[in-house]
């Protein structure tokens, strides 16, 4: 997390909050960073998505993790983009797939400015 956090800090006024987002399976993972270099970390916090019906899992975590973001004021919030494997690609990986969208629209929908980041060596 802290390299993805690095390569947005880049684009970040000192006076932005931001939060880097990661999602991995049914777990998304959420940091709110502030001011600018070195950040100040405000809070960490984790959302899973609940076992059942998955219309109503993706609904429910939408809404907490809008919430969530409004709550902190965050303004940016930058994702890790998805990476892919040599092995292709297994339910866990569509499954983080599908939910890393659902949040996108989560902090669109909080107001958020959203960018992807690939945290992949070029």
């Amino acid at each position: 997390m802290g390299t993805l956090l690095r390569e947005a800090s880049q684009k970040i006024r000192a006076s932005v909050k931001a939060a880097g987002i990661t999602v991995v399976g049914s777990n998304v993972s959420i940091v709110v960073v502030s001011g600018s270099k070195p950040f100040d970390c405000e809070v960490e916090r984790e959302f899973q998505l609940q076992a059942g019906d998955k219309p109503r899992a993706y609904s429910v975590i939408q809404g907490q993790i809008k919430d969530f973001l409004e709550a902190m004021a965050v303004e940016r919030a930058v994702f890790k983009a998805s990476a892919l494997s040599g092995g292709g690609a297994k339910d866990a990986h569509l499954l983080s797939c599908e939910l890393r969208g659902v949040v996108q629209v989560a902090a669109v929908q909080a107001g958020c400015e959203v960018d992807r980041k690939s945290t992949r060596l070029n």
